[in-house]
């Protein structure tokens, strides 16, 4: 009887890990069934809002969206912020960056991402857990940039990830939680800036990154793998006119093929976004992007699968001027479906330049 028992709890440790690890995902199943689709989703209210187009030109958390960007920073800043998403989810970051002359840029940022109250869990026996058990993502890093040339910056930066969740049920129909403490995540960037309206960007995400969860209850013993693969990311942000105001488009191919041990996944998956930004006027741009477009190796290998799953989302959002309350600061709100159709993802950030 206590091994059957102990049987079910390994059972449900690893539904627990599928689970979290899906219902953090803003892909769809194709990204959803790989490690660290958290970390995937657009972080700050101006990625949100430019459907993730971001690599090429963020003006923030560059710590995180492109360490190259750091080197070109005239001005330091520091930016807080926050959102909702669906499900219950919740999102906190901040980031600060500066440039060290004649051609050095640093940077540091933080991104929590979670559950904090994960309801309506049921046990095999169908009742429900007592507790309100929290799934949690603290993901930090610090950048480096260096101007190589005029045009052409470099940057890299070293992650470190923090991670919780649910693992097994006690007696007393609670729950319990693992942890996972990972370093040595490498971000890898460049960016050319082609002139004044073009720029290219291109990008390696999550290299190296991995850990091992530990579960135990009593006897009972197992380890999980958690193997984030590493995304490439093909960018480019140009210079346009609209109404007589300028306006700038981005776009971001983001390619998942391999995973850290340089093998090639099973399923690899091409994600198209594209954004755009029209400054209409002085203390007002305007923002809207469709992101999540999802090319998938299920097109030639099951079509139908394919356009059964087919999803996309739609965002937009808005950048405010605030000089008038504080010198320096610059307010975002972005929006967004939900990829999977689960509701709305929202962001608000605060900016100060100084």
């Amino acid at each position: 009887m206590e091994k059957s028992l102990l049987q079910n709890r390994r059972l449900i440790t690893k539904a627990l890990l599928c689970a979290c690890i899906f219902t953090h995902t803003f892909a769809s199943s194709y990204l959803g069934g790989y490690a660290g689709a958290s970390l995937r989703m657009p972080m700050g209210a101006q990625a949100l809002a430019l459907g993730n187009a971001i690599t090429a030109s963020p003006s923030y958390n560059s710590v995180f969206l492109n360490p190259a960007l750091l080197s070109l920073r005239k001005i330091p800043l520091i930016a807080v912020g926050g959102g909702a998403y669906s499900s219950g989810r919740a999102d906190a970051h901040g980031s600060g960056e500066w440039r060290l002359p004649p051609r050095l840029g640093v940077g540091f940022g933080f991104l929590y991402r979670g559950d904090p109250r994960m309801e309506n869990i049921y046990k095999s026996d169908e009742s429900q857990v007592t507790n309100r058990p929290s799934h949690t993502v603290i993901d930090s890093r610090l950048g480096l940039s260096y101007l190589a040339q005029r045009t052409l910056s470099l940057g890299a930066s070293l992650g470190i990830r923090y991670q919780s969740l649910p693992a097994y049920f006690l007696d007393n129909g609670t729950t319990t939680s693992e942890e996972l403490f990972a370093i040595g995540a490498l971000d890898l960037a460049a960016r050319l800036q082609v002139n004044q309206h073009v720029a290219f960007a291109v990008m390696v995400q999550h290299l190296g990154a991995s850990g091992e969860w530990q579960f135990s209850d009593g006897e009972l013993g197992s380890a999980v793998a958690d193997n984030i693969p590493p995304t490439f990311i093909l960018a480019s942000s140009s210079g346009l006119t609209l109404l007589a105001k300028p306006c700038i488009w981005t776009c971001d191919f983001r390619i998942t093929a391999i995973d850290n041990a340089f093998k090639k996944l099973e399923r690899s998956t091409l994600v198209i976004s594209n954004g755009f930004e029209w400054r209409g006027w002085k203390e007002v741009a305007l923002r809207g992007g469709i992101g999540d477009l999802s090319l998938d190796s299920d097109i030639f290998q099951n079509a139908s699968s394919y356009r059964d799953n087919f999803t996309l989302s739609v965002s937009a959002g808005i950048e405010l001027d605030a000089a008038r309350i504080l010198k320096g600061l610059m307010l975002n709100y972005g929006i967004a479906t939900d990829k999977v159709g689960a509701g709305i993802n929202q962001q608000l950030d605060c900016v100060y330049s100084f």
